[in-house]
């Protein structure tokens, strides 16, 4: 507990500093930036030549340059990033702020805009139950701990770039007096019932919250400073099926429900339901009890392609269905050969056969030994808020990094937390720096991590609300393929 002390003590991210740019500056909201007005012909590649920054730079600050830059307007460059040198002609006079980076001409009728930022210090707050005050932490308190260890990792990658960023953790039981959410611009808080005080005390400072940990929590509905990680389960469902229409144009849902079986996942079957009827597309529903048989596939007569979706997806419902749609699928495929086989006109090709696929939900990516084997042999697809893609250059590396620093590898879990906290450090790090020390969620680009993509949207009048959503595939020879919705 002593080492877990020392650590959060030494919670401090000092990043280093760009060269001065030998430019004018404005003061805008109380932040100064470089500016620059564009000439007649000049391009991006050219601009960055003239001022000694990458093309990308250019774009990360000015984001409408990535389509060109047209004669008038004006690029912006937040001074804290390229702090040197003590600006020397510096116009102090106010511009009205428009939100983002201009677009298109400007003139002195219209002044030019600029980013609105609030007056906050470039602080991220992680007040986590590390269980410091008691004699071992617990398995709870440790999970936390791991994802800290993670979010350290994250800041010692990005160490190098331009702008300084304070880390700051402590332990949740403490409290998070009102000093501190007035100074931190992202506070990182845990699925407590305190929460719902605590993030209403944050907004009152204007301090965004970041919940990665509840996945009901609402708050972010009414709360404009709550940004929930997480895509709510309504949301989530709609995209899976989106998703699974998506990858299998045409198809005809399966569902598959043992009567006599958990059927904890009847919300997204029935999800799935109100969406085919909606729509007048044609579903099926297979049941059976105990364990399903090759004779409960019968009402699949057709040669057509269905899609089976099992009501549970808990390991034990797995296997009593797993092995005889295994069976099916390769008795379906052992068919196809020998028509193709015997096929001598060419006409055979043209003939819709049978097939069947299997859709499934992210309980699956625990499995592990034969039962994840038989996901690979089904082919199997599901939906999941993260994906770690273990053997992946990136996710090795982090995991060797964990083991490295702190001398064991990251706790087994799903998700795993040690890469969930590099990911959001990686995230809320890499915004601040991309905003002068900055952060407003509403202008912050989709961010893809070793296991979550964060990619926030305002709700209504409230705060903000992940929609990122993972569609994973199960191939063969152990590999795996996903993209993001």
């Amino acid at each position: 507990m002593k080492r877990i002390a020392a650590i959060l003590a030494a919670a401090v991210l000092a990043v280093a500093t760009a060269t001065a740019l030998d430019l004018p500056v404005r003061t805008i909201n109380g932040v100064q930036y470089y500016y620059y007005e564009v000439k007649k012909n000049e391009t991006v590649y050219g601009v960055s030549q003239r001022l000694g920054i990458s093309r990308a730079d250019i774009v990360r600050h000015n984001p409408a340059a990535a389509d060109g830059l047209r004669r008038g307007s004006t690029l912006y460059f937040p001074v804290a990033e390229y702090a040197g040198d003590e600006p020397d002609d510096i116009d102090a006079a106010p511009v009205p702020p428009a939100g983002l980076a201009p677009t298109g001409d400007t003139s002195a009728s219209e002044a030019a805009p600029a980013p609105v930022v609030e007056e906050k210090t470039s602080m991220v707050e992680l007040a986590l139950p590390f269980g410091l005050g008691a004699p071992e932490p617990s398995r709870r308190n440790q999970h936390f701990i791991d994802f800290y260890k993670g979010f350290l990792i994250a800041a010692d990658t990005l160490c190098d770039r331009p702008g300084r960023i304070v880390v700051d953790a402590r332990d949740y039981s403490a409290g998070v007096p009102d000093s501190i959410l007035r100074r931190v611009s992202v506070l990182i808080a845990p699925d407590d019932a305190g929460f719902a005080d605590l993030a209403r005390r944050a907004a009152d400072a204007g301090t965004y919250v970041l919940n990665l940990f509840d996945t009901r929590d609402t708050l972010y509905m009414t709360n404009p400073y709550v940004m929930q990680a997480n895509i709510p389960a309504i949301s989530m469902y709609t995209k899976a099926i989106e998703g699974l229409f998506e990858l299998y144009p045409d198809c005809v849902p399966v569902i598959v429900r043992n009567i006599s079986g958990r059927n904890e996942k009847d919300p997204f079957t029935a999800a799935l339901v109100s969406h085919c009827s909606r729509r007048a597309i044609e579903y099926l529903q297979v049941t059976y009890e105990g364990n399903l048989v090759t004779a409960d596939l019968a009402p699949l007569a057709s040669a057509r392609r269905y899609v089976l979706v099992p009501s549970s997806g808990t390991l034990a419902e797995f296997n009593r269905f797993a092995h005889v749609v295994a069976n099916y699928r390769a008795t379906l495929a052992g068919e196809s050969a020998l028509a193709a086989e015997a096929d001598t006109t060419g006409i055979a090709g043209d003939i819709p056969l049978k097939s069947l696929e299997v859709f499934g939900y992210p309980d699956w990516l625990a499995f592990r030994g034969e039962a994840e084997e038989l996901l690979h042999t089904l082919g199997a697809t599901i939906y999941s808020r993260f994906y770690d893609d273990a053997m992946s250059f990136s996710s090795r590396n982090i995991n060797d990094d964990f083991r490295r620093w702190y001398g064991r590898p990251m706790m087994e879990s799903v998700p795993s937390q040690g890469l969930l906290g590099y990911d959001a450090g990686c995230y809320i790090i890499k915004s601040l720096q991309n905003a002068g020390g900055h952060f407003d969620p509403e202008y912050t680009p989709e961010y893809r991590g070793i296991q979550s993509t964060f990619r926030f949207e305002r709700v209504g009048g409230g705060g903000f609300v992940n929609t990122a959503l993972y569609i994973i595939r199960y191939l063969p020879g152990g590999r795996m393929e996903a993209r993001v919705i």
